[in-house]
């Protein structure tokens, strides 16, 4: 009997500590964007929304049936979107902690951006001008792997010129596209921006 009122017990407080862990990201969230979080971090803006035109489709297609856009596509996992250099210090204001598929493109005309589309979460760009490097890493906060540089981590500007550094971490799929990702990246930022890996990321 003891047995089972422990259970229900424990039943009982799953939805509390959901509760409980919602209302914590939610107050870090609007902290963040009123640049209350921690004295140090300033308020954060929204990014930038997808251009005018763009759409909230993927247009890469698939492997078996690739479209004209592929080759300036990648998809996978989006991760998380932390301080930079702090890849446990999750930044979940205006939607950019939330764990989603997602659609990169590296947009090269008119004006150069790129666009990351999240079926289910806020899609968003990042002008090539705010790109600040590209790296690989292991872990970040909402994944980690174990001996492998399966992240693509793309480091950028949030608020443009003078705004906050953040790290936004994706895994491509499938796996072997993490290369790709970082060259189409790469292309964006130009001759001036880095690739590191591993510890040389941190």
């Amino acid at each position: 009997m003891e047995q089972v009122i422990a259970g229900l017990v424990l039943l009982a407080l799953v939805p509390l500590i959901w509760w409980v862990m919602l209302r914590s990201w939610r107050r870090r969230a609007a902290q963040q964007e009123a640049g209350t979080y921690d004295g140090d971090t300033p308020a954060l803006p929204a990014p930038a929304p997808l251009p005018t035109g763009a759409g909230e489709e993927w247009v890469g297609g698939t492997a078996e049936q690739p479209t004209a856009a592929s080759g300036r596509t990648a998809t996978g996992t989006y991760v998380s979107t932390v301080l930079s250099g702090r890849p446990f210090e999750r930044v979940t204001a205006h939607g950019l902690g939330s764990r989603s598929l997602v659609e990169l493109e590296a947009l090269s005309a008119g004006q150069p951006a790129l666009l990351l589309r999240r079926p289910g979460a806020a899609s968003f760009s990042i002008p090539a001008a705010d790109l600040v490097r590209v790296t690989r890493a292991r872990g970040q906060a909402g994944k980690v792997m174990f001996g492998k540089e399966d992240l693509v981590v793309v480091t950028w500007r949030l608020g443009g010129a003078g705004g906050t550094e953040v790290d936004s971490a994706v895994r491509t799929k499938p796996q072997q596209d993490a290369p790709r990702l970082v060259a189409l990246v790469e292309g964006l930022i130009g001759p001036s921006g880095q690739t590191t890996h591993g510890k040389d990321a941190a």
